[in-house]
């Protein structure tokens, strides 16, 4: 697929998203106010439609434009890296960013949509219900990473949100968000995706010691001696880890004798 192509599929995909979930807003906002109970000093169920139809689009806004950011910067970098690496953006690779963008159109303009959600809400990712591939999507983390490479937090945060989106269930994307938002200042979002590594990774007790340094960005010693405890015990006793423990084990001890703020 041409570059020209990518950008084209790009800006189509915003707009399907912007139309997608202006739509949701609206189907939400009528279910709340039909099942909500009714009191008479409550406004008018036409007036509640429109203050929660307008809090969810403002909501939604928020998101669109990060998936936004996060897709013009993923074809973007696919395009840079295109030069030294074209297995990146093949033909096989483009048609199945092409399959994507189908079944973005289909999902957010309600063709097969019920089909999709329930292939979701049965535990499916949004890459295995539309069907992506494992290479495409390697594409797309390898242009994420290209970006976070370059230092470039900003940018790669909105890429990886991207990447967790369409497949949570990998804590390796779920890391590399944790650091974007950690170098970008976003502690509180660092800690979350931190959260969702370890949840998604429990062997791995690195997550822990990085949500630590989050807390002590935040001046909460507390809860970084506590994180570092769940490290250790993530750690246990395997001697592979001995290095690692002993420095863990240090670091807890420096962070008790610092006051929380």
């Amino acid at each position: 697929m041409k570059p020209d192509d990518l950008r084209a599929h790009q800006q189509q995909l915003s707009k399907q998203i912007g139309d997608g979930l202006n739509k949701i807003a609206i189907a939400i906002a009528e279910v709340a106010v039909e099942e909500a109970p009714h009191k008479p000093q409550m406004l008018p169920k036409e007036a509640q439609k429109q203050r929660i139809e307008n809090e969810l689009k403002n909501d939604f806004a928020i998101f669109k434009k990060r998936v936004e950011n996060g897709a013009a910067e993923l074809f973007k970098s696919i395009i840079e890296l295109s030069f030294s690496q074209p297995q990146l953006i093949s033909e096989e690779i483009g048609k199945e960013l092409g399959k994507f963008m189908n079944f973005s159109t289909s999902l957010l303009h309600g063709k097969n949509g019920t089909n999709y959600a329930n292939d979701i809400f049965q535990g499916k990712t949004i890459q295995e219900a539309s069907q992506l591939s494992d290479q495409a999507y390697e594409a797309l983390y390898q242009a994420a990473k290209h970006i976070y490479d370059q230092q470039h937090y900003e940018q790669a945060a909105d890429a990886f949100a991207v990447l967790a989106f369409l497949n949570g269930k990998k804590p390796t994307i779920w890391l590399a968000l944790g650091h974007s938002e950690y170098f970008c200042h976003r502690y509180d979002a660092a800690l979350l995706a931190y959260s969702m590594a370890a949840l998604m990774n429990p062997s791995d007790w690195t997550c822990h010691v990085h949500c630590c340094k989050c807390y002590e960005a935040l001046h909460q010693m507390d809860l970084a001696v506590n994180a570092l405890d769940l490290a250790l015990s993530v750690i246990g006793d395997h001697k592979e880890h001995a290095e690692s423990k002993k420095k863990v084990m240090q670091h807890r001890q420096a962070l008790i004798q610092k006051p929380s703020k």
